[in-house]
């Protein structure tokens, strides 16, 4: 695989892990709505009041919501200009945004374990909660999954920013190659 096809897939892997753990976070919030709306049924819950419930439960998750929108946001810009992009960088600011992209995602990783240290672990065993109502496994589940694809953007961002860094070091032998794969004139790169 090319230096270019192997920097997309990083991208696009992160895309597609992205969108999983908006899924999960997604069934997580229904599932949790639909159990305390069950055991709550005499007493009508606020969205506040679930809401801080399952912050209790599930770690940080106003941060974790933040870094999802802000990493989608800037993948996506990534993906829309990657050939530009490709053809006048690579840029140094590249790897300082994978960098900070990485520190986010460890931070959201340890924000996520949060609950171990008032329940002292993070398994979906079943439980007499969970005989009840089948949908607290799912969303035990589905906790668990996000917080595990959490990590794993944490080490495509890690990778990216090592492929960063070597792209940067050889970035004239790419404009080089570049530069004889390109017949025509580059309206990005005008010759004066």
């Amino acid at each position: 695989m090319t230096k270019k096809g192997f920097y997309l897939c990083l991208r696009v892997t992160q895309y597609l892990a992205l969108l999983c753990i908006i899924g999960l976070e997604i069934t997580q919030l229904v599932f949790f709505k639909r159990y305390k709306d069950a055991i709550s049924f005499e007493e009508s819950a606020t969205w506040k009041d679930w809401f801080e419930s399952f912050y209790k439960r599930h770690g940080i998750k106003y941060f974790y919501y933040v870094v999802i929108v802000i990493t989608l946001i800037y993948i996506l810009y990534s993906l829309i200009t990657f050939t530009r992009r490709w053809k006048t960088g690579p840029y140094r600011k590249v790897i300082f945004v994978d960098i900070f992209f990485l520190l986010l995602w460890l931070a959201v990783g340890f924000t996520n374990i949060y609950p171990i240290y008032f329940d002292g672990s993070l398994n979906c065993d079943i439980k007499e909660e969970f005989k009840d109502l089948p949908g607290r496994l799912t969303e035990c589940r589905a906790y668990l999954a996000s917080m595990a694809i959490g990590w794993f953007m944490a080490l495509l961002f890690l990778h990216t920013a090592i492929h960063s860094v070597y792209l940067w070091s050889h970035r004239d032998k790419i404009h080089a190659q570049n530069d004889k794969n390109v017949s025509y004139p580059n309206p990005d790169n005008p010759v004066v």
